[in-house]
Protein backbone atom coordinates (compact mmCIF):
# COMPACT_ATOMS: atom_id res chain seq x y z
CA UNK A 1 0.00 0.00 0.00
CA UNK A 2 1.31 3.57 -0.73
CA UNK A 3 0.30 6.37 0.76
CA UNK A 4 1.62 10.21 1.29
CA UNK A 5 4.43 10.84 3.05
CA UNK A 6 5.43 14.49 4.69
CA UNK A 7 9.58 14.83 3.85
CA UNK A 8 11.96 16.04 6.39
CA UNK A 9 12.45 19.23 3.68
CA UNK A 10 8.39 19.98 4.20
CA UNK A 11 7.94 18.04 0.85
CA UNK A 12 5.48 15.40 -0.07
CA UNK A 13 5.97 12.25 -1.51
CA UNK A 14 3.85 9.01 -2.35
CA UNK A 15 5.85 6.10 -1.17
CA UNK A 16 5.06 2.58 0.45
CA UNK A 17 4.66 2.13 3.54
CA UNK A 18 7.34 -0.89 3.86
CA UNK A 19 9.57 1.74 2.35
CA UNK A 20 8.90 4.44 4.93
CA UNK A 21 9.56 1.45 7.73
CA UNK A 22 12.68 0.56 6.10
CA UNK A 23 14.23 4.52 5.64
CA UNK A 24 14.06 4.00 1.40
CA UNK A 25 12.90 6.92 -0.75
CA UNK A 26 12.57 9.24 1.64
CA UNK A 27 14.68 11.67 0.80
CA UNK A 28 13.07 14.92 -1.40
CA UNK A 29 13.82 14.58 -5.11
CA UNK A 30 14.52 18.54 -5.71
CA UNK A 31 17.15 18.42 -2.46
CA UNK A 32 18.63 15.51 -4.24
CA UNK A 33 18.93 17.23 -7.44
CA UNK A 34 16.86 14.96 -9.32
CA UNK A 35 13.82 17.96 -10.18
CA UNK A 36 12.64 16.07 -13.66
CA UNK A 37 10.94 13.03 -15.01
CA UNK A 38 10.50 12.40 -18.58
CA UNK A 39 7.32 10.84 -19.95
CA UNK A 40 8.21 9.63 -23.65
CA UNK A 41 6.96 7.80 -26.88
CA UNK A 42 9.95 6.25 -28.72
CA UNK A 43 9.31 4.37 -32.19
CA UNK A 44 10.75 1.34 -32.60
CA UNK A 45 11.76 -0.55 -35.91
CA UNK A 46 13.27 -3.82 -36.50
CA UNK A 47 13.33 -4.75 -39.95
CA UNK A 48 9.64 -4.43 -40.88
CA UNK A 49 8.28 -4.48 -37.97
CA UNK A 50 7.34 -1.28 -36.26
CA UNK A 51 5.81 -0.26 -32.83
CA UNK A 52 5.58 2.64 -30.13
CA UNK A 53 6.80 2.36 -26.65
CA UNK A 54 5.27 4.63 -23.53
CA UNK A 55 7.16 5.14 -20.70
CA UNK A 56 8.40 7.32 -17.76
CA UNK A 57 12.15 7.78 -16.61
CA UNK A 58 13.80 10.12 -14.24
CA UNK A 59 17.28 9.55 -15.70
CA UNK A 60 18.66 10.78 -18.92
CA UNK A 61 16.16 10.14 -22.10
CA UNK A 62 18.62 8.98 -24.34
CA UNK A 63 19.84 6.16 -21.64
CA UNK A 64 16.64 4.71 -21.81
CA UNK A 65 17.06 3.53 -25.11
CA UNK A 66 20.22 1.53 -24.04
CA UNK A 67 18.07 0.43 -20.60
CA UNK A 68 15.73 -1.97 -22.25
CA UNK A 69 18.79 -3.79 -23.32
CA UNK A 70 17.38 -3.87 -26.93
CA UNK A 71 18.65 -6.03 -29.83
CA UNK A 72 21.24 -4.03 -31.74
CA UNK A 73 19.11 -4.15 -34.85
CA UNK A 74 16.24 -2.33 -33.47
CA UNK A 75 16.05 1.73 -34.38
CA UNK A 76 15.41 3.91 -31.67
CA UNK A 77 13.41 7.57 -32.44
CA UNK A 78 12.34 9.75 -30.00
CA UNK A 79 8.49 10.63 -31.52
CA UNK A 80 7.34 12.76 -28.08
CA UNK A 81 8.68 13.54 -24.71
CA UNK A 82 7.54 15.85 -22.06
CA UNK A 83 9.42 17.02 -18.61
CA UNK A 84 7.39 16.86 -15.62
CA UNK A 85 8.84 18.17 -12.30
CA UNK A 86 8.16 15.13 -10.35
CA UNK A 87 7.48 11.71 -10.73
CA UNK A 88 4.48 11.49 -9.56
CA UNK A 89 2.57 13.29 -12.40
CA UNK A 90 4.41 11.73 -14.89
CA UNK A 91 2.94 8.49 -13.71
CA UNK A 92 -0.26 9.74 -13.21
CA UNK A 93 -0.08 10.70 -17.03
CA UNK A 94 1.47 7.83 -18.11
CA UNK A 95 -1.17 5.77 -17.05
CA UNK A 96 -4.05 7.56 -17.82
CA UNK A 97 -3.10 6.96 -21.36
CA UNK A 98 -1.93 3.52 -20.83
CA UNK A 99 -5.77 3.01 -19.66
CA UNK A 100 -7.20 5.05 -23.05
CA UNK A 101 -4.90 3.08 -25.32
CA UNK A 102 -4.88 -0.29 -23.66
CA UNK A 103 -6.79 -1.96 -26.42
CA UNK A 104 -3.87 -1.62 -29.02
CA UNK A 105 -1.41 -2.98 -26.49
CA UNK A 106 0.72 -5.55 -28.34
CA UNK A 107 1.59 -9.22 -26.73
CA UNK A 108 4.44 -8.68 -24.83
CA UNK A 109 5.63 -12.05 -25.57
CA UNK A 110 6.30 -11.49 -29.39
CA UNK A 111 8.25 -8.51 -28.01
CA UNK A 112 10.76 -10.45 -25.44
CA UNK A 113 12.99 -11.49 -27.94
CA UNK A 114 14.37 -7.96 -29.22
CA UNK A 115 13.40 -6.16 -25.50
CA UNK A 116 14.68 -7.81 -22.51
CA UNK A 117 12.84 -5.24 -20.44
CA UNK A 118 10.31 -2.43 -21.30
CA UNK A 119 8.11 -4.08 -23.51
CA UNK A 120 4.62 -4.37 -21.69
CA UNK A 121 4.08 -1.15 -22.41
CA UNK A 122 4.13 -1.17 -26.61
CA UNK A 123 1.66 -0.01 -28.97
CA UNK A 124 0.77 -0.50 -32.08
CA UNK A 125 1.57 2.21 -34.84
CA UNK A 126 -2.11 2.90 -35.09
CA UNK A 127 -1.75 5.36 -32.19
CA UNK A 128 1.50 7.20 -32.80
CA UNK A 129 -0.22 10.03 -34.06
CA UNK A 130 -2.60 10.52 -31.14
CA UNK A 131 0.01 9.96 -28.58
CA UNK A 132 2.52 12.21 -30.24
CA UNK A 133 -0.45 14.77 -30.19
CA UNK A 134 -1.17 14.23 -26.18
CA UNK A 135 2.14 14.51 -25.18
CA UNK A 136 3.25 17.26 -26.95
CA UNK A 137 -0.33 19.17 -25.69
CA UNK A 138 0.33 18.20 -22.06
CA UNK A 139 0.17 21.47 -20.18
CA UNK A 140 1.74 21.95 -16.33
Amino acid sequence: AKGRYMLKCGCEKTIRFSEVRRGIHTKCRIHEGKTYTFLYCIKLQHKKREWIKLGVTSGKLRQRFYDFNIDGEVVKTCVAFHIYPNKDLAFKKETELKNKYKNYNLDPSNLKLLMKTGYTECYSMEIEEQIKNEIIAIQY
